[in-house]
């Protein structure tokens, strides 16, 4: 009994007491919630009216670009109408249509001594590569292995190659293998790799081309993934926290 007389006068003086404590503490400053929701509305204001518009202008100027391009690389190649080969690491270069072993060398061809898109001692940017290309024809005897076995050829009205512009898909994996992806490529990295898949004037090394090419294509898949990639942390910091913290905060 005395124990239940001790529980219950503990309790009476609790109740006493709360109101006293609960007026103890400082009251809420109504200017404390307005700073923490203004924070993020601010930021949220200066993302939708600059950032976000800006990165949205970028993203569309680059899928528009790369439907275009796609579209141009996708088109029927004389080796395809041919029933040429396909090269062996096509599947992986993530082109829309395959890459054909009998295109790639027809553009190997027309970069021979005296193209004028192998102009020394300045850089090299993809534009004057596919014009130089483009207003070229396949230069010397027909490629050969490097074995010395003769190479197939586009045979179009001649025994060495075509004399119609080279296939657009052809064109980008020659300018991808030459500068890894790049807008542009210096002349001695040009050098470089031709001195790995046109060791000679005649030879084409298919395992070296491939090799360049497959490298340049991870190039350029790794520079869009870092893009967007960015664009999502960027979208995660500045967007999404402030407003889960501000969510949080007002619950």
């Amino acid at each position: 009994a005395s124990a239940a007389a001790a529980l219950t006068a503990a309790l009476a003086a609790a109740a006493r007491s709360a109101p006293a404590a609960a007026a103890a503490l400082p009251a809420a400053d109504p200017s404390d919630a307005f700073a923490s929701g203004f924070g993020p509305a601010l930021g949220l204001l200066f993302l939708g009216s600059g950032l976000l518009p800006s990165v949205r202008l970028a993203n569309a100027a680059a899928l528009t670009s790369l439907t275009a391009q796609s579209e141009l690389l996708a088109q029927r190649t004389a080796a395809a109408d041919a029933g040429g080969t396909v090269i062996g690491c096509s599947f992986w270069l993530g082109y829309p249509a395959p890459l054909y072993y009998e295109d790639v060398l027809d553009v190997a061809a027309r970069l021979g001594e005296g193209c004028p898109a192998l102009t020394p001692g300045r850089l090299l940017r993809r534009a004057e590569f596919e014009t130089a290309l483009a207003a070229s024809r396949p230069r010397g005897a027909q490629l050969r292995g490097r074995d010395g076995s003769p190479l197939p050829s586009l045979t179009r009205g001649t025994g060495r190659g075509s004399q119609q512009p080279p296939s657009a898909l052809a064109v980008d994996a020659a300018w991808t293998a030459l500068s890894g992806g790049s807008s542009y490529v210096s002349p001695e990295e040009v050098a470089r790799q031709l001195g790995r898949w046109r060791p000679e004037p005649a030879v084409f090394v298919l395992d070296e081309f491939e090799r360049s090419l497959l490298a340049g294509r991870a190039g350029v898949a790794s520079g869009y993934l870092i893009l967007f990639g960015m664009q999502a942390l960027a979208l995660a910091l500045f967007v999404v926290q402030p407003l889960w913290e501000a969510a949080v905060g007002a619950t």
